[in-house]
């Protein structure tokens, strides 16, 4: 099992019909990219989309408890459910000095989505940045999107 991760352009989506009331429900997607510059993820693609397995917050809290807190920001929006969150300029000055932390103590660290521990840490943390950093840069709303 895995989460469902998306950073870039949130756009509202009507689910379901009027209810009483005249009330109508709507959820935030995000739109699906794919950039060249990108970071590489699973399958060699180089997309805003991330499934990461639900094991892989257990193993940022142990081995990068630095990181963690942004990731359960973004993710859970300080809650317990996921959920869509607008990207902030915060989280950009975060995830840029986490990376950079990570690099300083960890400079021989190639970014690999399948090689060792280090290197898929490396991986996240590259792909965080780079989509969190152009969804600023280019989108009108930008939003995490996790389910």
């Amino acid at each position: 099992m895995s989460y469902d991760v998306s950073i870039g352009e949130g756009r509202l989506r009507r689910i379901g019909d009027c209810y009483e009331g005249g009330r109508v429900d709507f959820e935030v997607e995000v739109e699906y990219k794919v950039h060249r510059d990108a970071p590489i993820m699973f399958f060699g693609k180089r997309e805003n989309y991330w499934a990461p397995p639900y094991a892989m917050m257990g193993s940022l809290e142990k081995n990068l408890p630095y990181a963690y807190d942004l990731v359960r920001d973004l993710l859970m929006n300080h809650g317990q459910e996921m959920q869509s969150v607008p990207i902030t300029i915060e989280h950009a000055d975060r995830i840029v000095a986490i990376r950079r932390r990570f690099m300083a103590e960890n400079p021989d660290v190639v970014p690999d989505p399948h090689g060792d521990l280090d290197s898929v840490n490396a991986g996240r943390l590259a792909w965080l940045e780079f989509w969190i950093l152009w969804a600023l840069e280019n989108c009108e709303n930008p939003t995490c999107e996790a389910t």
